[in-house]
């Protein structure tokens, strides 16, 4: 009977110990697993996903332009090209607003493509001259940016060959 009692005492530790190591790869794993979705959730943040739209007028946010004003300086003209590319993309947007694209302007710093490879991500903060651009969307072609200030004969140009070679 001790020898049944001791048996039953060593078997209830080693399912103790086991169920404990158990626990302990569980936690492990469920704590790489939130890892894993906080790690993809920051890399979405200030994304903007190019194949929800057909044309994207890319500017900085009030932070970014700030910072940039403090790099380059008030008198850096970036007033002026922030005014131009705004009346430019505004101009472009009022004229298409009866047709049948979506337009959109972002100020998201990342822009994420699908690509025959996977998804491809392009941080405008590593371009030069990346601040201000617009993404142009066929749905039978890979998206194109355009980074700088462009007019609107030379955005609706754009589109239209953007048109003739993605049939």
């Amino acid at each position: 009977m001790k020898t049944t009692i001791k048996m039953i005492f060593i078997l209830f530790g080693l399912l103790s110990i086991i169920s404990c190591k158990n626990d302990k790869k569980e936690r492990k794993l469920e704590k790489l697993k939130n890892e894993r979705v906080a790690e993809t959730q920051l890399t979405y943040v200030d994304t903007i996903f190019a194949k929800n739209y057909d044309l994207i007028f890319l500017r900085p946010n009030e932070k970014e332009f700030n910072r940039l004003l403090e790099v380059h300086g008030e008198d850096s003209g970036l007033y002026e090209v922030d005014s131009d590319f705004g009346f430019y993309a505004s101009k472009v947007n009022d004229s298409l607003s009866s047709a049948d694209l979506k337009i959109e302007f972002k100020t998201e710093r990342i822009i994420a493509m699908d690509s025959d490879n996977g998804m491809v991500f392009i941080d405008r903060e590593e371009i030069e001259n990346g601040a201000y651009g617009i993404l142009f969307n066929h749905t039978k072609c890979f998206p194109t940016i355009e980074f700088g200030v462009m007019t609107d004969i030379e955005i609706y140009q754009r589109m239209a060959d953007q048109k003739e070679n993605c049939r």
